[in-house]
């Protein structure tokens, strides 16, 4: 009797414990998902100190708002989620004499607590991380380059600069439809420049230069869900 006793006992032991295991594996399942995504939206900068420069030279400023494009990596927990993303903003702005071309790129971090969530929907707060690199050209717009004369002395007209800044600051992001095919996400936030360098050049060096702390970044963008 002790012996068919025994027997029961550790067969349901057994049935427990691998009851056990499967409901963790499916708890877990739940508990973390990954995706990738892509987004489009705008960033608004409060204005680049360098502007003042620009303007009293007649120069055309460099743009307040630009098209952003963001190629993102998604981890999200029951309780908590972490964006990894590579953000690209490009300006053109252009006067009659002069063009001036901006290209930002960069890495945004951007962790996250889960507020609401369920299947067709989520919203979360937190804040942003961001390590930005600035660079523009500046030139004239009558400028020629001859290939039979490439001295770089004989071809004035063209100033390039760039620097880098940290930023940081509140964000917030709503997911929809994300029990369908077609799962979206919203992100919106706002940053301050913690730290910047200063504005420099590649080809030469920079006399009179200044940094860009303090300013302010806001963006918008809506992302589509890849996986």
């Amino acid at each position: 009797m002790k012996k068919i006793t025994l027997t029961l006992l550790a067969v349901l032991g057994l049935n427990a414990a691998v009851s056990a295991q499967e409901n963790d594996t499916i708890t877990s399942k739940k508990e973390v998902k990954t995706h990738l995504y892509v987004g489009f939206g705008a960033a608004v900068n409060d204005g680049f100190k360098i502007n003042d420069r620009l303007k009293a030279v007649g120069m055309p400023e460099i743009g307040g708002a630009a098209f952003e494009t963001t190629v993102g990596f998604n981890v999200m927990f029951d309780k908590f989620t972490f964006d990894l993303e590579w953000v690209v903003n490009y300006m053109d702005d252009k006067n009659n004499e002069s063009r001036i071309k901006t290209i930002n790129t960069g890495i945004k971090f951007r962790p996250h607590y889960v507020l609401a969530k369920s299947k067709k929907f989520f919203v979360t707060a937190g804040a942003d991380v961001s390590y930005m690199f600035n660079s523009f050209s500046l030139y004239n717009r009558g400028s020629r380059i001859d290939l039979n004369d490439l001295d770089p002395a004989t071809n004035p007209g063209i100033l390039n600069l760039n620097n880098q800044q940290l930023f940081a600051g509140p964000s917030v992001s709503v997911g929809l439809l994300q029990n369908t095919e077609w799962a979206l996400k919203f992100n919106t936030g706002y940053e301050w420049a913690l730290i910047s360098g200063k504005w420099k050049s590649e080809f030469a060096e920079v006399d009179n230069s200044l940094k860009e702390n303090g300013q302010g970044r806001f963006y918008a963008k809506l992302s589509f869900i890849l996986n």
